[in-house]
């Protein structure tokens, strides 16, 4: 859920791992010597360099963190629990959560048409006279590429940084569909951008008062947030680009929705812990239903090997990492194989 189409690599993870719900009650606790293989892989991958790493556990009996690294920002600060990461496209979580939300109010409808939402003089592109809706964004089934072709800037993290809501105007009113909205999934960044745009129009406000106050406050997710106060900098882990060097955190303007939040392994426990149902939340009837799934990914990524979503849900993927019963891959090869992937982000 981290791509922003992989735009940079950034040196520094939050990883959240579910260990709650696989319907095998209690052999799903979090054994020590899968504890021992976890801070093995983390003194084999990020002793004596600038990488740093949270690893946060859930399961109906607790949480567990398992750190390595400091925060590479001028001090010698190790990371914990509340050091402040950038979280890129988990972000697009929230995203989705906010339109259930937005339902839930009566504030707007999945089925309505996108174009309902914005000024007569964007023209939303059709296809077979279907009409992209909520849905479609949420979904991403609405036929929008990853990125539109309209970007421009020195390097990624310009193109990034200078979409504004003016060019993703002008791309919607210049962009022709090749299939019906709703029919497959292609992940797409300006899908998700226009969906929380979009919502942050109807509600009158902006995108980020809307993430603190509907969602985070409930659910005292109280350093998670787009805009760093000064204390949150203090505990800010430093990314770094494919070449090791410094990468502070993008400043996104249209492509907030899409993956600007940052937060901290501690509220995303409490934001994921919501959503397994392992603790009540007023949000947690939301957040069900952002879990059904819609699709199975045949697309991927382009030029990502093994980019493939797997089942996809509202903004949620599995990867192809959930296998029912009798398929299900035995738990310590499925740990194994997540180090393995950290390992080779």
């Amino acid at each position: 859920m981290m791509n922003l189409a992989r735009p940079a690599r950034f040196i520094c993870y939050t990883t959240l791992l579910f260990v709650a719900h696989l319907a095998a009650g209690a052999q799903n606790t979090f054994t020590d010597a899968e504890a021992n293989g976890v801070k093995s892989f983390l003194r084999e991958n990020f002793h004596q360099t600038n990488a740093c790493i949270v690893i946060a556990l859930a399961d109906e009996h607790g949480n567990r963190l398992f750190t390595a690294g400091k925060l590479d920002n001028g001090t010698d600060q190790e990371v914990n629990g509340d050091t402040v990461f950038f979280i890129g496209s988990v972000s697009k979580t929230f995203t989705t959560l906010l339109l259930e939300d937005m339902v839930e109010r009566g504030e707007m409808k999945l089925d309505a048409s996108v174009a309902r939402y914005l000024s007569t003089s964007v023209k939303v592109p059709t296809h077979g006279g279907r009409e992209i809706t909520l849905l479609d964004l949420a979904t991403h089934s609405a036929g929008c590429p990853g990125n539109p072709d309209n970007m421009s800037g020195a390097d990624v993290r310009e193109q990034y940084e200078s979409y504004t809501v003016g060019k993703m105007y002008a791309f919607l009113s210049g962009y022709t569909l090749n299939r019906d909205p709703g029919t497959e999934f292609e992940y797409s960044n300006v899908g998700m951008a226009l969906l929380g745009h979009v919502i942050a129009l109807k509600a009158g406000t902006n995108f980020e008062s809307l993430v603190v106050n509907r969602l985070c406050r409930p659910l005292h997710m109280d350093s998670t947030c787009i805009t760093l106060t000064s204390e949150l900098k203090t505990r800010l882990a430093m990314g770094h680009d494919g070449s090791g060097k410094p990468s502070p955190p993008w400043k996104l303007q249209a492509y907030s929705p899409a993956g600007d939040i940052h937060s901290t392994a501690n509220d995303l426990l409490k934001y994921a812990s919501a959503h397994a149902g392992l603790v009540p939340s007023s949000l947690s009837p939301l957040m069900k239903r952002t879990h059904k799934l819609r699709f199975k990914d045949s697309r991927g990524l382009p030029d990502v090997p093994g980019g493939l979503f797997g089942h996809t849900a509202m903004d949620w993927v599995d990867r192809d990492a959930y296998q029912p019963p009798p398929h299900r891959t035995p738990r310590s090869r499925w740990w194994r194989r997540q180090l393995s992937r950290l390992g080779r982000l």
